[in-house]
């Protein structure tokens, strides 16, 4: 497994069921990342329209990683401005030996720290009742439903209000 350039290391704070990792990095994907990526997302190695989405995340530095201390890659996210210019969870994919870990907890907090607007969407199927408890517990409201996009499974969109400090005013200097 190759190194990586950390840019953030941190504790695991303690989750309902506890963690087995201690510490984990994140980073921005690479393209390089991406076979490990598709080792554990079987719908992304299904289906070449997700490969590309994910690629372009790669390219425009939208595609977030985690490791472990021993640098396996344990989830990814991808994060951007591009829901009507306010920060949206496109998707969050832990690997299944990670999942129940809190690990997407951790992503969903680390693209609210990312989030430059006083509000970060994000959505999943009706059917992910593990996801809609984690927003729940994040502080997220229901804003909204899509059908049509999964049959029988309409999407529901989330919100939270984050508490952004305003730019300060400029200053007029009297000389």
């Amino acid at each position: 497994m190759k190194t990586k350039d950390l840019e953030k290391q941190a504790h695991l704070q303690e989750w309902d069921e506890g963690f087995r990792y201690e510490c984990y990095s994140m980073a921005e994907g690479e393209e390089s990342d991406l076979d490990d990526i598709l080792s554990f997302d079987g719908a992304a190695r299904a289906d070449a329209r997700r490969r590309r989405f994910l690629k372009r995340a790669v390219l425009e530095k939208n595609l977030w990683v985690m490791f472990d201390e021993e640098g396996t890659i344990m989830a990814y996210g991808v994060f951007d401005h591009s829901f009507y210019q306010r920060g949206f969870v496109h998707t969050i994919h832990v690997h299944p030996e990670y999942r129940r870990q809190g690990i997407a907890f951790e992503l969903m907090e680390h693209f609210e720290m990312l989030c430059e607007t006083d509000q970060i969407f994000t959505s999943t199927n009706q059917s992910n009742l593990a996801a809609q408890a984690m927003f729940a517990k994040l502080g997220y409201r229901k804003s909204g439903v899509v059908h049509d996009l999964d049959e029988g499974d309409p999407e529901i969109v989330f919100v939270k209000d984050l508490m952004k400090a305003p730019f300060p005013e400029p200053v007029e200097t009297v000389h």
